[in-house]
């Protein structure tokens, strides 16, 4: 065999072996860069939803103070103010699912129904934080007992004339109608 065909049976295969690991490296890099730039807009958008979401819950919260600052509210009595509730609950649906006016004893109203029979709402952490002192409360996600829905509830005092907490005004936002808020 001559020189050259040596040189030549010991250069190709050297070459397609080199290009063939340069290839795979360069597929790795790229892979690796597609992986990474995907990671990173996943965590823009978690950054940017968490946002989305933190506003949209500091808005039922700031209705919510509003609300229950209203001379109406502040009265505690259902029957003057199921009217206005209502109104408020059908001008909030698109962010709370069900508004809630809640006695001293556990008693409670659903704005649009009425009074609630035979059920308190007194052993719920959030009633129990702003009654005894907590401008605010919010619950973790959790099951409607009443519609099955993941929500959140978030609840705020409603002071009276004498400066203490009379009742507690709480709205359920679903899980689903944070989604809808975070996507329009």
């Amino acid at each position: 065999m001559r020189i050259s065909n040596k040189i030549f049976a010991i250069v190709v295969p050297t070459m397609t072996l080199m290009m063939m690991a340069m290839g795979a490296v360069n597929y790795k890099l790229v892979i690796d860069q597609q992986r990474e730039s995907s990671e990173q807009f996943q965590n823009e958008l978690g950054v940017k939803s968490s946002r989305e979401i933190t506003k949209s819950l500091a808005s039922v919260r700031d209705q919510l103070t509003w609300l229950a600052q209203q001379p109406v509210v502040r009265r505690m009595e259902w029957d003057s103010m199921s009217v206005y509730m209502h109104e408020w609950a059908v001008k909030g649906r698109d962010k709370f699912s069900k508004l809630m006016l809640i006695e001293p004893d556990g008693q409670y109203y659903v704005a649009g129904k009425g009074l609630i029979a035979d059920k308190s709402l007194r052993d719920r952490e959030y009633f129990a934080a702003v009654m005894y002192g907590e401008d605010f409360a919010m619950t973790s996600p959790d099951f409607s007992k009443s519609t099955g829905e993941k929500k959140y509830t978030l609840a705020v005092p409603v002071i009276g004339e004498n400066g203490l907490a009379v009742g507690c005004l709480a709205a359920n936002v679903s899980l689903s109608t944070l989604s809808n808020m975070v996507t329009a």
